[in-house]
């Protein structure tokens, strides 16, 4: 999704003006094939945010205009290639300064490198929508400082640690001492309560031990249930015959 001071149309001149002041806009897979597409903005900067719901209270509260000139943008957790690929135009074109509004916390992390780096799994592609990303947002020095509350606090999960531990030794945040000290900082607990970061209000619980919420016990890693092999199933044809003649069997199901 993108909002704000900015709007374009497709190459050669010739069709309408999609404008994300108004209403936000969609962000489609033109922006990867249509590489002539028009852009004008008058913002002064871009700003990527992770989360849809801090988006939308900053679409309702019309920040772009009433607080500062900006473009808004959200993949709504991890970028796709065509947020990308808008964030990289944004940039490159109109050569706006692209800022990271993420939870403090690894997935936040995580998003901010996918922006700065590209993803691991694109492999040849993964560079090609980079962009210089500044982080803003919540820091370690200002938990204090602002005197968060233990409510904004979430306990970490086993998933959560992993996901910590595997940015720890990426070699962007290992060879940046601030990166790897601001997510150390993630890591460790906070106060007399459990591992905590910046995901939502949940309850305290007792040192050392990690929970989803108020009381709950550590689920079961799902991944260790036995599991039902999927048998393919014939399906019913109108004809009569075997159902499978001529078919491949595709995740479970007989298809043709």
């Amino acid at each position: 999704m993108c909002a704000g001071l900015v709007r374009w149309r497709a190459s050669g001149g010739g069709g309408a003006w999609t404008s994300a002041e108004a209403a936000a806009q969609h962000i489609d897979h033109g922006w990867l094939t249509d590489a002539g597409r028009e852009l004008e903005s008058n913002a002064r900067c871009v700003v990527v945010v992770e989360k849809d719901g801090v988006f939308q209270r900053l679409v309702e509260d019309r920040f772009f205009s009433r607080a500062y000139p900006c473009v808004l943008v959200t993949a709504m957790g991890v970028p796709d290639l065509a947020t990308r690929a808008l964030v990289h135009r944004l940039r490159t074109t109109l050569d706006l300064p692209v800022y990271g509004l993420v939870d403090w916390n690894s997935w936040g992390v995580g998003v901010l490198l996918c922006y700065k780096l590209g993803s691991a799994r694109l492999g040849v592609e993964s560079h090609r929508y980079t962009v210089d990303v500044s982080w803003l947002g919540l820091r370690s020095s200002q938990v204090a400082r602002f005197r968060v509350p233990d409510v904004c606090m979430q306990a970490l999960t086993p998933r959560d640690r992993r996901r910590g531990e595997c940015l720890l030794e990426h070699p962007y945040v290992a060879a940046r001492p601030p990166w790897r000290a601001e997510q150390c900082e993630t890591q460790r607990p906070c106060g007399p309560g459990p591992v905590l970061h910046r995901r939502g209000a949940r309850g305290a619980a007792p040192r050392g031990q990690e929970v989803r919420a108020r009381g709950a016990q550590p689920r079961a890693d799902r991944r260790l249930r036995a599991r039902r092999p999927r048998v393919p199933q014939r399906l019913p044809f109108r004809g009569g015959g075997d159902s499978r003649a001529g078919l491949a069997p595709v995740r479970g199901f007989w298809t043709s």
